[in-house]
């Protein structure tokens, strides 16, 4: 892939490096030949830098300053010892449901804690030498009366989290319009790697599979996923992606997307089948069971009959429109669009994870 206009600044700031795309990242960068730094707080049980990201520690290369969203001057004084050319912040304090346990810290991370890194990319005076990308997911769509969802959607947040994500992107653009910042946004969809949390959707379900045929579990509760659908690509690719955008003449916004719906049923059932069980699914009651049919591969030996799924089936409101994404822009702006498919990633996923649950077991 061509990139028209390369920025030549080599020096990168990450914030939320210890998550899966801020780790993917560190590393995307690293093999690019980049110094890159990192935005790390320190914790009773991390008082040092050997810190997770991911499945895997931070890379040793990469230099660790100690600072907090919730703290200016913490912020002031990393930009002020990192000079970077690149800012990225995956930085967030959770999803939507745990933000309505605490709303305040969801505001004060993901809404405040932008203004703050915005406003020492200003005091530091690095508005016309550093470039800045706000991340978010498809969190400010909240519950959209249209899909697919692009960069014109309106906002219709429904939590605490979303309301923060939404400040966050709009924050951005003020500071791009007022200060003149090269400052972009991304809305990424669903994207997943062996490196992602566990309450993933897809990497939930390869997890909580992979306990199955472990021995670690005896069935997997899905709650109410079966019916609803996902848009869910590859982290790895969304986070080039990312870099793509930032490397552009002009600053922009840019939705990050396969445009693609998959059921949560059927990514169940691609999951099963990689790790060898074929299911069939039987209504017993308010839940649905999804019933080992055929056991082989990695699963061979498991009793066929017994239950590896528990559902509950899920009224959706014909009105409410799937979180679906449309990356035309990307498409356009950056040449970029989606590589790899479901099904391998998919198998990516499942080859991780049931390879890590059969070790744990031995």
């Amino acid at each position: 892939m061509t990139i028209r206009h390369l920025y030549s600044g080599r020096r990168a700031l990450i914030i939320g490096v210890t998550g899966q795309d801020g780790g993917l990242l560190a590393s995307q960068l690293l093999d690019k030949g980049y110094e890159v730094h990192a935005l790390v707080r320190r914790t009773p049980a991390h008082p040092e830098s050997r810190l997770k990201a991911g499945a895997g520690e931070v890379d040793p290369r990469v230099v660790l300053h100690r600072g907090d969203l919730a703290d200016l001057a913490s912020l002031v004084r990393t930009v002020n010892r990192a000079e970077p050319g690149e800012i990225y912040n995956f930085g967030g304090c959770g999803g939507s449901a745990e933000s309505f346990d605490e709303p305040e810290h969801a505001l004060e991370t993901d809404g405040l804690g932008v203004l703050r890194l915005l406003e020492a990319i200003r005091i530091c005076g690095r508005v016309a030498t550093t470039r800045y990308l706000q991340v978010s997911g498809p969190a400010p769509f909240g519950r959209p009366d249209d899909a697919p969802q692009s960069e014109t959607t309106a906002f219709k947040p429904d939590s605490p989290h979303a309301v923060a994500k939404a400040c966050g992107h709009w924050l951005t653009r003020i500071y791009r319009q007022t200060y003149g910042l090269h400052a972009c946004t991304v809305i990424m969809f669903g994207h997943e790697s062996p490196t992602g949390p566990a309450n993933g959707v897809l990497r939930g379900i390869t997890l909580g599979l992979a306990k199955v045929v472990s021995g670690e579990a005896v069935a997997f509760d899905v709650g109410e996923l079966l019916d609803y659908r996902y848009d869910v690509g590859c982290a790895a690719e969304y986070v080039e992606a990312a870099w793509l955008l930032m490397q552009q003449a002009r600053a922009a916004d840019c939705v990050l997307a396969t445009g693609e719906l998959h059921s949560g049923r059927e990514l169940i059932v691609r999951a099963a089948e990689e790790m060898g069980m074929r299911l069939r699914w039987e209504q017993a009651g308010d839940a649905v069971l999804g019933v080992l049919a055929e056991a082989f591969g990695a699963a061979a030996g498991m009793e066929v009959g017994r239950v590896v799924v528990r559902a509950r089936a899920a009224e959706l409101p014909a009105s409410v429109q799937p979180l679906q994404g449309d990356g035309t822009r990307a498409f356009e702006l950056l040449g970029w669009q989606p590589g790899r498919g479901i099904d391998e990633l998919v198998r990516e996923l499942v080859a991780a994870d049931l390879a890590r649950q059969l070790a744990l077991r031995r």
